[in-house]
């Protein structure tokens, strides 16, 4: 089932590639802009509106292939106590794990872009059990 599931987000990653390539496909998000000007808690409203709690992993990473045209990490190498101080409002149990997606980088300048981080929180069962939203400035 492993090689299956691997399988399947190989074939998702090709997708999303091939469509950010060939331009197909509009996102359902609002443009960068727009989204630095929302709230957290709008944005999270954002984002659970097309990713709601209980969704399976495999279908949130749809929604960022295919609905928001983004890409996201797999973090799997955290102590339940760093999960825990990510910002889910939900208490992470053993078990937890989260996928990473930076649903916005606009550079604001020649060192410093800011960006918007979205945090998908799943359970053993790998379901969506919570959503983090963190915007923040990188800078040199």
């Amino acid at each position: 089932m492993a090689s299956h599931k691997t399988a399947s987000a190989r074939l998702w990653a090709l997708l999303a590639i091939f469509f950010a390539l060939t331009g197909c496909g509009l996102s359902v998000l609002p443009p960068d802009r727009t989204m630095l000007s929302m709230s957290e808690a709008a944005l999270r409203g954002l984002v659970l509106t097309n990713a709601p709690l209980g969704m399976s992993q495999a279908d949130v990473e749809q929604v960022l292939a295919g609905s928001f045209h983004r890409k996201w990490e797999a973090i799997d190498s955290e102590s339940r106590e760093m999960v825990s101080q990510r910002g889910f409002s939900r208490p992470v149990s053993s078990g937890d794990y989260y996928r990473l997606s930076d649903i916005v980088v606009h550079r604001c300048g020649f060192i410093s872009s800011d960006v918007i981080t979205v945090r998908f929180l799943f359970g053993p069962t790998h379901q969506l059990k919570d959503v983090a939203i963190k915007k923040w400035t990188d800078s040199l």
